[in-house]
């Protein structure tokens, strides 16, 4: 019973938390708030978003564990999660001033390109420091 009912309110703190991460959403992307850049409005829906995404995410994570192959992938994604934020930043300037499809299907191979790359650099500095 105590079992049943701790799921249940993980459960409806599951929907909670994906339904303030959708009205966020929402909200910033209506147009008052994209037209008018207001940097701290967008700053706390973005970590409204964030949060309750990520919150989300841990209280999910026994659910992940259990799809085969998706630990592996997460793990995977954990491990160059730095890099793709460093890398996903590069090009969104372009794509921002630029909002079309063509200019995402340049995006794309830019971040991955620069993904690349940065994974690449930050071996070999690893590398460079295990050695001395």
């Amino acid at each position: 019973f105590i079992v049943k009912v701790e799921y249940q309110e993980i459960l409806r703190g599951g929907v909670l938390l994906l339904l303030v991460a959708c009205i966020c959403i929402v909200l910033k992307k209506m147009p008052y708030v994209e037209n008018r850049e207001l940097g701290i409005a967008d700053t706390l829906l973005q970590m409204g978003i964030t949060y309750s995404l990520g919150v989300w995410i841990l209280l999910k994570r026994s659910f992940f564990e259990k799809l085969p192959g998706i630990g592996s992938v997460l793990v995977w994604i954990g491990g160059i999660s730095y890099e793709l934020y460093l890398a996903h930043v590069i090009a969104l300037d372009y794509l921002k001033e630029n909002p079309s499809m063509i200019h995402v299907c340049v995006y794309s191979p830019v971040t991955i390109i620069s993904l690349i790359i940065l994974v690449l650099c930050n071996r070999v500095i690893m590398n460079k420091q295990k050695r001395c």
